[in-house]
């Protein structure tokens, strides 16, 4: 089973759109699947609906009405996070003894 529209007179303004599986988005408002480590909110369980509306937001539906499925997508590749340049570590140099003073008695 895949996504599915609810139609009523006018999709628009009424239509839903039926989530086969659960579906997430992550920070940027993007459609994940489950068991993904960016997966931060979640969009709706098996069988839920959200309206045509938020369906276009997210991006389940395109420009021409048209359902997308996001598994039927091809995966896109995580960007690569170079880590930064760490700084070359800094030479230790020896404490200083300090000359140990008596202690000072009332």
């Amino acid at each position: 089973m895949g996504l599915e529209i609810i139609q009523g007179p006018d999709p628009v303004k009424n239509g839903k759109v039926r989530l086969p599986r659960r579906l997430y988005l992550d920070a940027d408002g993007q459609i994940v699947e489950v068991g993904d480590k960016s997966a931060a909110f979640l969009l709706g369980a098996e069988g839920a609906t959200i309206t045509y509306d938020r369906a276009r937001e997210v991006g389940l539906i395109d420009a021409d009405g048209k359902l997308i499925d996001p598994a039927e997508q091809p995966a896109a590749e995580p960007a690569k996070e170079e880590a930064p340049a760490k700084p070359a570590p800094k030479p230790r140099t020896p404490a200083k003894k300090k000359p140990r003073t008596p202690a000072k008695s009332k």
